[in-house]
């Protein structure tokens, strides 16, 4: 697991849907017959407050490609 952070205004959840779109594998699951998609411990997160954002996701995701995103991001 690796963390990278920003210093950006922000909407954490719009950033983490974008990241989710943008990264094949930013969320990671698993589905349980019968159930929901089940998140796996590797599975990318984002948190933050204020101008603050902090991403921890797998090691094999391109960190280049996240801050593409988070460069690309403009809060709704």
């Amino acid at each position: 697991m690796k963390t990278l952070t920003y210093t950006k205004t922000n909407n954490l959840s719009q950033l983490h849907d974008e990241l989710i779109a943008g990264i094949a594998n930013f969320r990671r699951f698993r589905t349980v017959e019968g159930e929901f998609d089940v998140g796996l411990d590797d599975t990318g997160r984002v948190f933050g407050n204020g101008t603050a954002i902090t991403i921890i996701c797998a090691d094999d995701v391109d960190s280049a490609a996240v801050q593409a995103i988070v460069d690309a991001h403009t809060p709704a």
